[in-house]
C-alpha cells in the first residue's frame, strides 16, 4: 500500500500485478487504461471499495513480493524466477526489468529516494537504484521475514530466523549494530515511525514470534548505534 493510503498494488500466481485505487471511485475512473476498462468492464464502479485501475506485465513467473512509493510513482516487484520488474503506479507503464539471480526474490523495500534492497531466497541481499544500478551485495546470514529502509534512506534494519535486529548502512551493507532478542523467537515483522512526523523521537517497532513488541528508542544526539537502543518489552 501506498504511504498515502491511496494506492494498493497485489501480484499473484498469473505473473501479474494489479494497482488498485483505494475508496475512490472518481480517481480510478481517472486512471484506468483502456484494457483495464475492456477487461474489468462494471466491476469497477462507485459502491466499490477497491478499483482496480492498472495490470502490470513483465513477469513470467508467479509473483512473490512487490512494494510502492507513491512520491516516486514507481513499482518494483519480484518474481520465483529471480527476475524484477519496475513500473509507474500511476500509468502503470513498463520501465525496466533485473535479472538478479536464479534464486527467487522473497522481499523488497523501496524507499524514496529510488533505492530498494533485494532480499533473495539464497539469503542474498542486493541494493539496487530504479535506474538499475546495482550499489553492492551481501549475505544475510539469516531467513528474513522483515527489512525496512530508514534514516533517510541511509540505514537497513532487517529480522528473520534468528531473532536478531540487524542494522546495516545501505551504501555497503555493513552492518553497524545488532539487537538480540531472540529469546522472544524469530523477528516477524518491522515498522518505523513515519519520517514525515519528524523531528519528534523516533522507534523502531519489532514483532517477534511469541507476541512481544519490542520498542527501540533511537536518540539523536548519540554518536555509537548500539548507545542509542532502548527496549522495551
Amino acid at each position: 500500500m501506498s504511504s498515502q493510503g491511496s494506492l494498493m498494488v497485489t501480484g499473484g500466481e498469473d505473473a501479474t500485478c494489479r494497482v488498485w485505487v483505494i475508496d475512490h471511485s472518481d480517481m480510478a475512473l481517472a486512471l484506468s487504461d483502456g484494457y483495464v476498462q475492456t477487461a474489468v468492464g462494471g466491476s469497477n464502479n462507485a459502491g466499490n471499495l477497491l478499483s482496480v485501475c492498472h495490470i502490470l506485465w513483465g513477469h513470467s513467473h508467479p509473483i512473490s513480493c512487490i512494494d510502492i512509493s507513491s512520491d516516486l510513482d514507481v513499482v518494483v516487484s519480484g518474481d520465483l524466477g529471480g527476475l524484477i520488474c519496475i513500473h509507474t503506479a500511476r500509468r502503470g507503464e513498463f520501465i525496466r526489468s533485473i535479472q538478479v539471480s536464479g534464486s527467487a526474490v522473497r522481499k523488497i523495500s523501496l524507499d524514496s529516494h529510488g533505492t530498494f534492497v533485494v532480499y533473495m531466497e539464497d539469503q542474498g541481499l542486493h541494493v539496487y537504484t530504479v535506474n538499475a544500478a546495482h550499489m553492492c551485495s551481501s549475505h544475510a546470514g539469516d531467513v528474513l521475514h522483515d527489512m525496512k529502509i530508514c534514516s533517510n534512506g541511509e540505514m537497513l534494519v532487517t529480522g528473520g530466523d534468528r531473532g536478531q535486529a540487524v542494522i546495516r548502512t545501505l551504501r555497503d551493507l555493513r552492518i553497524r549494530s545488532t539487537l538480540d532478542i531472540s529469546k522472544h523467537g524469530p523477528i516477524r515483522c518491522i515498522s518505523l515511525t513515519p519520517e514525515e512526523l519528524n523531528p519528534i523521537q523516533q522507534f523502531l517497532f519489532i514483532g517477534s514470534h511469541d507476541g512481544m513488541i519490542t520498542i527501540v528508542s533511537e536518540d539523536p544526539d548519540a554518536r555509537n548505534v548500539e548507545q542509542e537502543m532502548v527496549v522495551f518489552s
